[in-house]
């Protein structure tokens, strides 16, 4: 009995000290595979912390498990000598050019601490050598990119082969848009009261105009050739608000990212910088960051959003340090709770290496150490934070079990029974829910009134999860009202299956109801299709499907397919396409249908291996692109115009 209650006293002891032991930043991430990372401060790579050097060292091993360099992987800090006078020299880089000392310390600490690595960052406007913009001023369109080229080339390579070390993110694009209402790209920025172009008016004037994002694909694309491993991320300021005004500075972001992954751009993420101001970061303000995070994830597989420089000033006389870790607590929970945001970056983890005095008159006291290396409040919040993150849900059927479509009978799915799984996820609504059907979908963040979901505007999506039993052309009805014609499209694993649905203006939003149908292909199998709005806000009701038994989708052999360098349905062109097959050679006429049967282009082929089929004034839709061979055969092939 003695012996037993030894014992129990003994596990109550070190249970209670299992649950006060206090984790630390990185202990408490791990715990929910998240990472917390910070900048290392360039005093970090100078040696230069004298005292502080250890204690520095210290808190950076025991609190983190992410690391960025604040200035060294900048090119001002990569880019040696400062005395070129000419071009030339930077036109044809060599790895000698290249301050490879400032990489390798970065990757030994990251490889020592079995850390993340962050690069910022490749391409910069604010980040060049005073000397390098003298030089580079006058460049033209293609000589910007063969520097850019070489210089992405040679660090990203560097860093994928240095022994032991790697980066996992690279910052590729770094501040590119500007601040101005409306916005746009930056056209230049002031360096002492002097504006150097050095990568704006040049890269501007190029491409029929459109250099700016050429050049932006130019540089992501590149980088992704030179490495296909780690997770490459545009990253900027104020542009984590969400704001539903096109010609905001967030607005800008979502339209130039979304642009880019539609065009099949190698972009995995979109940094947030986060330099917020304590006092401002109310639950309502984190929700509005939030929706700009599940804006990102959704726009595909695997996108993520993170929050890569994470600060919150203290201004003015008065010093709020509780306001101040309580907005840290609800900014982390919200952040790390997303599914595909793999961490979060503080921009520094003391005060006393801070950039905000430097550049905030009147504000400090943003970190979460103090200037003697002891914790703040703020630890605590962050701490918090961490702790309080949820596990994101997995998307689901909302009834559990998918919308079966078949050959046989009309499926009915109400816009209210989109996928379980939350917002980013199964859903995008970019206003905060207004639920008028008690608890049906009250956690959701959906405008549900009764059976509709209402007031659906441009960029606003949802999922259904759906089993086709037997694959076909389906006659797909969308049931909706609007006071004003609206535009949607419906699309299954990123692919736009439908083109553009004009749906009509009903004259009313509560009543008048209107059927518009519209023939699309499906596939057999489970699979997800996604309804997204265009143009609004349109009144959704319900989404329906019957077999047309007059239309008939011929499968692509399967030899055939993999011989066939064009994507062809559920890839969409745009203006023309182009198809290289051996047995093309054979073929001596191209014939496009509609889907009633009409044929609306013909072209000769001439016997060579490609075909260029460019079929001018075509709307957008399904179309059957059929192939007439010299041995009397046909060849049917289902094609999508975007």
């Amino acid at each position: 009995m003695k012996c037993s209650l030894i014992l129990t006293a003994i596990m109550i002891c070190l249970n209670s000290i299992s649950i006060s032991a206090q984790l630390t930043l990185k202990q408490a991430a791990e715990n929910k595979n998240k990472y917390i990372g910070t900048i290392l401060n360039i005093n970090f790579f100078n040696g230069e912390n004298g005292t502080n050097e250890t204690a520095y060292r210290t808190i950076a091993n025991k609190e983190f498990n992410a690391f960025v360099a604040e200035n060294n992987f900048k090119s001002g800090f990569l880019l040696r000598g400062n005395n070129q006078t000419t071009s030339n020299d930077l036109l044809n880089l060599t790895i000698a050019d290249i301050n490879t000392s400032n990489l390798n310390k970065l990757m030994d600490w990251g490889t020592a601490n079995n850390s993340i690595v962050r690069g910022h960052v490749l391409i910069w406007h604010s980040g060049l050598p005073t000397w390098f913009e003298a030089i580079a001023s006058n460049w033209n369109d293609a000589e910007i990119r063969q520097f850019s080229a070489k210089y992405i080339e040679l660090v990203m390579s560097y860093c994928r082969d240095y022994p032991g070390g790697n980066v996992d993110e690279w910052d590729v694009i770094n501040e590119i848009i500007s601040d101005n209402n409306p916005a746009n790209y930056r056209q230049t920025y002031s360096n002492n009261g002097q504006n150097v172009d050095v990568w704006f008016k040049n890269v501007a004037i190029s491409a029929g105009g459109q250099g700016y994002q050429s050049f932006i694909d130019f540089c992501f694309t590149t980088a992704k050739a030179i490495d296909p491993i780690p997770k490459l991320y545009y990253n900027d300021y104020n542009i984590e608000v969400y704001n539903r005004n096109q010609n905001s500075k967030n607005g800008f972001l979502r339209n130039m990212v979304k642009g880019m992954v539609e065009r099949g751009i190698p972009i995995d993420g979109v940094g947030l910088q986060g330099h917020f101001v304590s006092g401002t970061m109310s639950q309502t303000q984190v929700d509005k960051v939030s929706l700009t995070m599940d804006y990102i994830i959704g726009l595909k597989e695997g996108m993520q959003s993170l929050i890569t420089e994470l600060d919150l000033r203290i201004c003015g006389n008065e010093s709020n340090l509780s306001t101040q870790a309580q907005e840290y607590e609800r900014i982390l929970e919200m952040a790390l709770s997303k599914k595909n945001s793999p961490g979060l970056v503080f921009w520094g983890f003391t005060d006393k290496y801070s950039w905000i005095p430097q550049f905030f008159d009147g504000c400090d006291d943003a970190l979460l150490f103090n200037r003697n290396f002891s914790e703040k409040p703020s630890y605590a919040g962050v701490l918090n934070g961490i702790n309080k993150v949820t596990t994101p849900t997995a998307q689901s059927p909302f009834n559990n079990s998918p919308f079966i479509i078949n050959n046989n009978d009309t499926t009915v799915i109400p816009f209210t029974e989109f996928d379980n799984g939350g917002s980013g996820i199964a859903y995008f609504d970019d206003t905060k829910g207004q639920e008028t059907n008690g608890t049906f979908r009250a956690n959701e963040n959906v405008d549900i009134a009764g059976s509709i979901v209402g007031f659906t505007e441009a960029g606003e999506w949802m999922e259904y999860t759906i089993n086709v039993i037997n694959a076909g052309v389906y006659d797909l009805t969308l049931n909706t009202t609007s006071e004003f014609a609206g535009k949607a499209n419906f699309s299954i694993n990123g692919n736009n299956i439908s083109g553009t649905i004009n749906t009509p203006n009903t004259g009313s939003f509560s009543t008048n109801y209107t059927n518009t149908t519209i023939p699309i292909p499906l596939e057999a199998g489970e699979q997800i299709l996604r309804f997204t709005v265009e143009q609004g806000p349109i009144n959704l009701q319900n989404i329906s499907f019957n077999f047309n038994n007059t239309l008939a989708i011929v499968d692509l052999e399967p030899e055939l397919e993999e011989q066939l360098e064009l994507k062809l349905y559920p890839i969409p062109f745009k203006e023309s396409f182009v198809i290289t097959l051996e047995t093309f050679k054979e073929a001596k006429l191209f014939k496009i249908f509609d889907l009633s049967g009409k044929m609306v282009y013909t072209q000769k082929h001439d016997g060579e291996n490609i075909a260029e089929i460019n079929p001018i004034g075509l709307q957008s839709g399904i179309y059957i692109l059929s192939v007439d061979y010299k041995n009397e055969e046909t060849g049917i092939f289902k094609i999508l115009k975007n």
